[in-house]
């Protein structure tokens, strides 16, 4: 299990060759199918436009790096510019969402009542499944470093603005 904050700013290395290609600069998720569908990278160099690079390619993810490696002919398609990449998405910008869009948003129970704030994602950097969601209950809470674990098995709707839960998980 790997957390969002733990991946950001790892490097990211193609296999076959050492070389970096840039730093992961967000996580992009998924939702519908509840995985990682890619990484944004910021690049190595200032000359090169932010990249994409989709999950499928990834083989490791490492404490310290990040490594995929471009296996078939054509696989390059799958690392792609960043605005190449947001034109393709933007019919279905709601169910593809990054971590850092989603950081801060609220939680709130069928009733109505708030759970409280997304602070982080937790993922199986294995197979690129989203497991849950730390969140935050409080201020208070957030600055003792006391959070929630929010299964993703729990989330009705991933709404624009909010983000709905199945049942109510108590309290005040």
């Amino acid at each position: 299990m790997a957390k969002g904050k733990d991946l950001l700013g790892l490097p990211v290395v193609e296999l076959s060759s050492g070389q970096e290609v840039g730093r992961v600069e967000d996580i992009v998720l998924d939702l519908e199918t509840g995985k990682i569908k890619g990484l944004r990278l910021k690049p190595a160099g200032w000359l090169f436009p932010r990249q994409w690079l989709d999950f499928s390619l990834v083989r490791e993810v490492g404490p310290h790096a990040v490594i995929f490696e471009l296996a078939e002919e054509g696989e390059d398609e799958k690392k792609k510019s960043e605005g190449e990449r947001e034109k393709e998405s933007e019919a279905s910008s709601e169910k593809i969402r990054g971590v850092k869009d989603l950081r801060g948003q609220r939680v709130l129970a069928p009733e109505g009542r708030e759970i409280g704030i997304v602070e982080d994602v937790e993922v199986d950097a294995f197979c690129g499944a989203i497991r849950g969601w730390e969140v935050s209950p409080s201020l208070l809470s957030n600055l003792l470093g006391e959070r929630i674990f929010l299964p993703s098995a729990e989330i009705a709707l991933y709404g624009a603005d909010r983000i709905i839960t199945r049942e109510d998980r108590g309290g005040g």
